[in-house]
């Protein structure tokens, strides 16, 4: 489980940059992958690597957050989370 300090610090990355994509159009979904590997998903090699956290939200999500027309714990319930 991620601690409450890393969270608001993927919460904070998103929403610093995920609504400066230009090419994402709002009703479009912004993923971050954070992988402890660099192999997670073959990248240099065969090796398997670590499990990596998926997390994706609408921009449209992101940018109604960073304005202030969503609150943070309607924010976190808009992000969907996946862990492989």
């Amino acid at each position: 489980m991620e601690s409450e300090g890393n969270e608001t610090n993927v919460t904070s990355g998103t929403c610093g940059f995920g609504d400066s994509l230009s090419q994402v159009a709002p009703d479009e979904y912004v993923t971050l992958v954070l992988s402890p590997s660099a192999t997670a998903y073959g990248l240099f090699g065969d090796e398997p690597g670590l499990p990596a956290r998926v997390i994706s939200v609408k921009k449209s999500m992101i940018t109604a957050y960073k304005t202030g027309k969503l609150s943070k714990d309607a924010f976190r319930k808009a992000v969907l989370q996946y862990t492989n």
